[in-house]
């Protein structure tokens, strides 16, 4: 039926506006969104006050019909279109038509450097920031294939760098990328997926070790998390086994989230200076999990 309401409620956006991820019914067509803090304030002599979006499917992705106080200190409603900022539709499935792709189109890469924090040569491409996440494949760097890293450095628009300095790879590949592709990961950080599974680039030795991920780890402190390490990466002792009910070995509790050091990196109450040091697996080590 047309108008039909399938779902309803409400969200908070923080005072640091970020993007909200609302998980609706498979098949809507439209959606709307009221501002309810700003409904009845006047718009200011150089802010708009936006009261009303509204989407629907066959929209471009970021596009949105705004309904809004103008700026003459009134409350005076005018509309508008916008090209972003908007709703962007995303279908994990990556089966509705129109929907924002799982990834990205495949770049041409024709060298990728061998060090803790991979520089990356492609084909133009405008469209990268840092903190944009991509996936690489068909490099000889087999150990990085396939692994959602993010960009850390754009230097231009046929360079970038993997990871920050902060989150860089414990070892090196181990080779010199060759020829390959990346693609985009779109929504990779999102609520879309719990829990979460990430790949960890480094754990520290420290009284509180820092744990390094691949791309924004999205934890907050007091949770707990699970380590699952291949025998080459070291530090097998984070691993939880049968023996200790599931703790870390030799540990007489869970690893629990201590603090959170920036978006890559957490620190947990586990003392790892006496374990085995962590490395990040090479080329020559692969086939392996991560």
């Amino acid at each position: 039926m047309d108008g039909t309401i399938l779902g309803q409620g409400s969200f908070i956006v923080p005072s640091t506006i970020v993007n909200q991820y609302i998980q609706i019914p498979s098949g809507a067509d439209w959606m709307k969104v009221y501002n309810y803090t700003q409904f009845g304030t006047a718009g200011t002599a150089s802010t708009y006050n936006g009261i009303r979006y509204y989407w629907q499917r066959g929209m471009a992705a970021g596009s949105a019909i705004v309904e809004f106080y103008l700026t003459d200190a009134t409350t005076a409603i005018s509309g508008d279109t916008i090209a972003s900022g908007g709703f962007t539709l995303y279908d994990p499935s990556g089966q509705s038509q129109g929907a924002q792709p799982l990834l990205g189109p495949a770049v041409a890469i024709s060298a990728v450097t061998n060090s803790t924090r991979p520089a990356v040569t492609h084909t133009a491409d405008t469209s990268l920031a840092v903190g944009t996440v991509v996936r690489l494949s068909n490099t000889a760097q087999t150990d990085v294939n396939g692994v959602d890293m993010v960009i850390g450095t754009v230097t231009d628009s046929t360079h970038f760098t993997l990871l920050a300095a902060s989150n860089a790879l414990a070892t090196a590949p181990g080779a010199i990328g060759g020829a390959g592709f990346y693609r985009v990961v779109y929504n990779a950080n999102s609520q879309l997926f719990y829990p979460r599974r990430r790949v960890i680039t480094n754990i520290t030795q420290a009284a509180n070790a820092q744990v390094s991920t691949s791309i924004a780890h999205g934890l907050t402190v007091g949770q707990e998390v699970r380590f699952n390490i291949p025998a080459v990466s070291g530090m097998i002792q984070l691993n939880p086994d049968i023996l200790n009910n599931y703790f870390p070995s030799g540990s007489a509790v869970a690893a629990i989230v201590a603090s959170i050091v920036d978006d890559y990196n957490f620190t947990i109450n586990i003392n790892t200076t006496s374990y085995s040091v962590f490395t990040y697996p090479t080329i020559a080590q692969q086939p392996s999990s991560f």
